[in-house]
This record gives C-alpha cells, structure tokens and sequence, in this order.
C-alpha cells in the first residue's frame, strides 16, 4: 500500500481497540492523541528506531526482495483499489483456479470495500484474554468503540494527512530505507499510478 496512506490509516487503527485489549498485548497498539500531536506520534512510532517500525519499511523491503519467487505474487492495494476485477484473474491464475464469469462476479462483489463494511464484524478480532476471557475488537465487540477495524478503504488520503516536516521526515525515511528507485515507485503508487510492476 501506498506508505503514506498506510501511515494514515495505523493512526486510526490503535483508536479501534479497547483498553483491554491494550492491557492483554502490554500496552499495544499505543493509542495517540487527536490531532497533529499524535499524527506526528504515529509517524515517529514508522520510523527507523520506532516502536512500529517493523510494520512498513522492513514488511515492503522483505516481499520486495522474494517477488520473483514462483510462490509469491505481489500486489498493490492501488491497483486492487482501481481495478478489482483484474486483481481477482490475477489472485485465480497464480493459484490456478478456473473461474466463470459469474463466479468471478461474486468474488468481486464479495471483496469489494462496500461489501465488506455491511459484514465488518466478521473481520472484528476475538482473542484469549489469558485469564479464561475473551477480548474483543471492533463495532460489534467494543461497546463504545466508534466503528470497526474497517475503516474507509481509500487510495491516496494520505496526501492530506501529512504536513510539510512530517512529509520531510517520511521521504527522507523512504530514501534510506528503500534503496531500489523501482521499489520506491512501486511503493508510492496511487490510483492515479497503477502501471504495472515489469519484471526484469
């Protein structure tokens, strides 16, 4: 996924979970301020040395380098997002499964951000606790928790998230830590930027 838009949408997420979710994993995900304080918290947490560091720069570095693998196939969330139907042929061929247009129809309609949102607590997470109970998240399973794990599903609202120093300290994270040129215009895809990955 676009990084910046992956930065907007991991300040919402740690919101969506319950004090006692938060106290059964130590305290994580940490819950930010509202506003440009804890947008910028969420930010710190992405970078190198952050608490979250992990969740971006390292996961694309890592697929990056395994993309030409017979085992792997690598998708964007922009290009899913501009063209679902095409995202599902391709899912089907690398898994080699025949699909009739009207099954192809249904998975479409089915993995579609629309769809998903009218069974959102299926996606809600339910979780041993470690004392015999069971912790959840989500609308159906936070009371008081507005909304889901699913949030908008948007390509490209990232843009308007960042301001000018913390759109600074990103590039200057996206150079360093993403040394291909090509993964890092990969990477920056949005809808209006879906060509497709040529392999070398």
């Amino acid at each position: 996924r676009n990084g910046r838009d992956m930065a907007k949408s991991w300040y919402y997420f740690p919101g969506r979970h319950t004090d006692e979710h938060n106290k059964a994993w130590g305290g994580f995900p940490p819950k930010y301020p509202e506003g440009q304080p804890g947008m910028e918290a969420a930010i710190q947490d992405l970078m190198p040395g952050g608490n979250c560091y992990p969740l971006y720069f390292p996961y694309v570095n890592a697929w990056w380098n395994v993309k030409h693998e017979p085992n792997v196939l690598l998708l964007h969330y922009a290009d899913a997002s501009k063209d679902l139907a095409g995202t599902v042929k391709k899912i089907a061929k690398f898994v080699d499964v025949e699909l009739s247009e009207a099954e192809l129809a249904e998975v479409v309609r089915r993995s579609d951000i629309k769809h998903m949102k009218t069974i959102a607590h299926k996606f809600d997470y339910v979780q041993w606790a470690g004392d015999g109970t069971t912790v959840m998240c989500g609308k159906s399973g936070c009371p008081g928790v507005d909304g889901s794990l699913i949030r908008s599903g948007k390509v490209g609202e990232g843009k308007d998230f960042f301001t000018p120093e913390m759109k600074q300290m990103w590039d200057a994270a996206v150079q360093s830590e993403l040394t291909d040129p090509e993964l890092r215009r990969w990477a920056a895809r949005s809808e209006e930027h879906t060509s497709e990955l040529q392999s070398p």
